[in-house]
């Protein structure tokens, strides 16, 4: 009660040492009164060496967190929405938790799960609570582990709410509206995933990385050196911006890669015309007709020296002459086919080749802004000051340490010396007066 009547810069509020005290003893008494109707509270010396004497039961505990047991069903309600089921559509209930204990988060959470026609599902408390966090640590180990070869768990890290960026002009003037706007991972997407936006633009961007839910920022990056680009290959037409960002296994999105890209057409000339190709193909017809005409005329002058060879009766020199001219006819058949295929060989084309495309790309800087304020690696000398810093902080952690022990250890002596006057009052009074002691307990 006095506690209560003190205001300001004396209220108990303002004091780091009791109000932890008060924090500590205050889950001791919610953890007891999930097994008991009350409990009586005692906090020796809490401030300006005054106790803390009082008692608490579960009604009351209840009737102070009222407001916050009102919030035990809203994440349910959003997680079965998502999942787009009803309450009917579940077969049984698995709860977990410190706050499950609480006799009346379980009242609340059987109410919940209490369908229209008075059927309830039963809730299971099956699995150990404290070491379920610790199994789960080890399942994603498991998977995430290089060092070592397990059986891939079966199971996927997902966000739980959506990314969205949006982009405007780095250096914008009043009248810019230009903008961009994407979502660039879903709720529930899977981590250790890449989506990249790409636009075409011509000037230097700002990326805002945002919750889409709550339009909440998450960070921003400055993307420079699409100008400078562009004035080396905007004769080839609007660079094509390319933004990759990464959804990292911690649940953060990051731009991770960001580059511009030009395409330029090449068209390559035919090693030979079509006009060419027209004026050799008449040519070797006219070849041919002259030698068909030759032949002709050979076949001719071969006949008419068979019928003066007829008439004379010589057979075995027409035999030999036979022979001759065989020889003859193939040789120059030959020779002929041989002309054909050079002029065949010579006449012929590549096929032409078609127009392609080169494609010119350019690496853009960029910088995470938080607030205004890039985020960039320290110096060396950076470094320096903050080791040292670091190792000032230590001696101070430890003298504060030492500080600490020596205050409990007095603290327990005026506690241990409080309890002995108290607990040998006949022997105290032998050898001391009321007066003497009241003293020595207001000394302690």
């Amino acid at each position: 009660n006095e506690q209560n009547d003190l205001k300001g810069d004396k209220a108990i509020q303002n004091f780091a040492r009791p109000m932890a005290r008060i924090r500590k003893e205050a889950i001791k008494i919610k953890e007891v009164l999930s097994a008991n109707e009350e409990i009586p509270v005692s906090i020796q010396s809490l401030l300006n060496d005054i106790d803390l004497f009082t008692s608490i039961s579960r009604k009351g505990l209840e009737s102070m967190s009222e407001d916050l047991f009102e919030r035990v069903t809203k994440p349910i309600d959003e997680a079965l929405k998502k999942a787009g089921i009803t309450k009917s559509d579940l077969d049984g209930v698995e709860i977990i938790g410190g706050s499950v204990r609480i006799p009346k988060v379980k009242q609340i959470l059987t109410d919940y799960f209490t369908t229209e026609d008075d059927s309830e599902l039963e809730l299971g408390q099956h699995l150990n609570g404290d070491e379920a966090m610790a199994l789960g640590a080890v399942f994603i180990g498991a998977n995430l582990s290089k060092g070592f070869r397990v059986r891939n768990i079966g199971f996927t890290d997902i966000t739980t709410f959506p990314v969205g960026v949006d982009i405007f002009n780095l250096e914008a003037e009043e009248d810019d509206q230009w903008n961009k706007h994407a979502l660039l991972f879903n709720h529930n997407n899977s981590l250790n995933s890449r989506k990249v936006v790409t636009f075409q633009h011509i000037k230097d961007i700002t990326c805002t990385l945002t919750d889409e839910g709550n339009s909440v920022p998450l960070a921003q990056y400055d993307v420079k050196g699409i100008i400078e680009a562009n004035d080396k290959y905007g004769h080839l037409g609007k660079p094509k911006v390319s933004l990759t960002f990464l959804l990292s296994l911690n649940g953060t999105a990051e731009l991770v890669k960001a580059e511009a890209t030009f395409i330029e057409k090449i068209v390559y000339e035919n090693e030979t015309k079509d006009e060419e190709n027209k004026t050799t193909d008449v040519k070797d017809e006219n070849d041919d007709e002259k030698a068909e005409k030759e032949d002709e005329k050979a076949e001719k002058e071969v006949e008419k020296d068979d019928e003066k060879d007829d008439k004379n009766g010589d057979g075995k020199d027409d035999e030999k002459d036979d022979e001759k001219d065989d020889r003859k006819d193939d040789e120059k058949g030959k020779e002929k086919e041989n002309e054909k295929d050079e002029n065949s060989n010579s006449t012929k084309t590549k096929k032409p080749k078609g127009p392609s495309k080169k494609t010119h790309r350019v690496k853009l800087s960029f910088e995470r802004m938080d607030k205004g304020v890039p985020q960039k690696g320290l110096s060396a000398e950076e470094k320096k000051e903050g080791k040292a810093l670091l190792a000032k902080w230590k001696i101070l952690e430890a003298a504060k340490a030492l500080h600490e022990q020596a205050r409990n250890e007095l603290e327990s002596f005026v506690f241990a010396c409080r309890d002995r006057l108290r607990s040998n009052e006949e022997d105290v009074a032998k050898v001391s007066s009321e007066e003497d002691v009241q003293k020595l307990f207001n000394f302690l």
